[in-house]
């Protein structure tokens, strides 16, 4: 969509080539708000399935992409379609690279979750059929926790034995690998906003609910970097970096926000290294 008559952002995007030509620019189809709706569809039959492929690389080319990320958020109980519709896109992509001779890449964004990960994906399957897998690790706590909690995590707590050791970037990063992903392809995904809750006191404590919206993003419970930056130097506050989980935290009056900062972002990159 163009800006009072000039370029629109496809084409705003694509000039970042002209400073970095080996810049592989993707384009995303899905994601949170968008879920099954359309996926669904699509999956319905071969058909609908190559015809889908077919009006991707149409897409794609159109607007110079390199290629398709498929953010399906999520394909619960339609894992066998879900590796269909991967195995559809890389066949019609190599079939129109012997023709292009400028292959188009593919790319998954999935879930850190345990519960997700088992009900949705074919890991072993699919991972063979794109070219890296982005792993969303994060959204680990949020407004429908019962506590407080770290949402980007990288480690859990030293000790624990419950189901909540799960929920850290590293158990994920672990558990699609044994599932089969090659550790080449896969990309940790980092969360540049926070998570905000009604609490007070340390992680882990009773949560009343969602902190108040942000001025900017409007979600209650959820707040960009920036917006959480403006807070912490507006109130003259102190961050608390928690050593075990690698993410740093801020107690706001009555709430408790949980986010990624420079260190944790910098522990993050050691990590991946």
């Amino acid at each position: 969509i163009g800006i009072d008559n000039g370029p629109g952002l496809y084409e705003r995007i694509m000039v970042l080539k002209l400073m970095n030509p080996s810049l592989k620019i993707l384009l995303a189809v899905g994601g949170w708000a968008q879920g099954s709706k359309g996926f669904d569809s699509v999956v319905e039959s071969d058909e609908t399935m190559e015809k889908f492929a077919r009006n991707s690389i149409l897409f794609l080319r159109k607007w110079n992409f390199d290629g398709l990320d498929v953010d399906w958020e999520f394909p619960i109980i339609k894992k066998v379609e879900f590796t269909k519709l991967l195995e559809e896109l890389r066949i019609a992509f190599d079939s129109e690279n012997k023709l292009s001779n400028n292959r188009l890449e593919l790319s998954i964004a999935v879930s850190g979750g345990q519960a997700t990960i088992d009900t949705a994906y074919e890991v072993d399957k699919i991972s063979q059929l794109v070219d890296f897998v982005n792993l969303m690790a994060y959204d680990f706590h949020g407004s429908w926790s019962s506590k407080t909690g770290f949402h980007s995590a990288l480690y859990p707590k030293t000790g624990d034995t419950t189901w909540e050791n799960t929920l850290n970037a590293d158990w994920s990063v672990n558990y699609w690998i044994k599932k089969g992903c090659p550790k080449e392809k896969l990309i940790l995904g980092l969360a540049f906003y926070g998570r905000g809750f009604k609490a007070s006191g340390q992680v882990g404590s009773p949560s009343g609910g969602s902190s108040k919206a942000g001025f900017y993003t409007k979600e209650a419970g959820f707040l960009s970097y920036f917006e959480i930056c403006q807070i912490i130097k507006k109130n003259n506050l102190v961050e608390n970096y928690d050593s075990e989980f690698a993410v740093p935290s801020v107690q706001y009056g009555s709430e408790w926000i949980g986010y990624e900062n420079q260190e944790s972002i910098i522990t993050k990159a050691s990590y991946i290294k």
